[in-house]
């Protein structure tokens, strides 16, 4: 599977009509245009967590939305498709703490996701992109 693979501050900024980085933007329009542009279900998970969090400024802007709706709305509205979560890409985000350093659950399924269906990632997360640069054959990021 070719493709991309939307981390969840992108898909956030895409809703709000936020800026992201040129190269992002191209390359979710190349994606979108070959159905290839995916979303992962944590994605879902962690739009709902952050949106309970007590500081307003910190939520996720989802226009009075249900969490779940806004997640479907904007799977739709940008023509993504959610990604499977297999018994392999749950197995694969077990070994990313250790490859990475990071111990972010919904980070490691994200890493894990993009490398078992071999997508790229687009993230704006230090972390992972200074990990995609030491490990080019584990992942490839774009940065937002």
């Amino acid at each position: 599977m070719a493709g991309l693979l939307l981390d969840t501050h992108p898909l956030v900024w895409l809703a709000a009509n936020l800026a992201i980085s040129r190269s992002a933007e191209l390359a979710i329009v190349k994606a979108q245009s070959r159905r290839e542009l995916f979303v992962s279900p944590i994605t879902a998970g962690e739009v709902g967590v952050s949106s309970t969090k007590k500081s307003a400024a910190r939520r996720p802007p989802l226009n009075g939305q249900a969490p779940d709706l806004w997640f479907r709305t904007n799977l739709k509205k940008f023509r993504a498709q959610l990604t499977p979560f297999s018994v392999e890409i749950a197995s694969e985000s077990a070994r990313v703490p250790a490859l990475s350093g990071s111990g972010d659950p919904g980070d490691c399924i994200l890493m894990a996701t993009a490398h078992v269906l071999d997508l790229s990632l687009v993230t704006r997360d230090r972390r992972i992109i200074d990990f995609a640069k030491n490990h080019p054959a584990y992942l490839t990021v774009i940065a937002c």
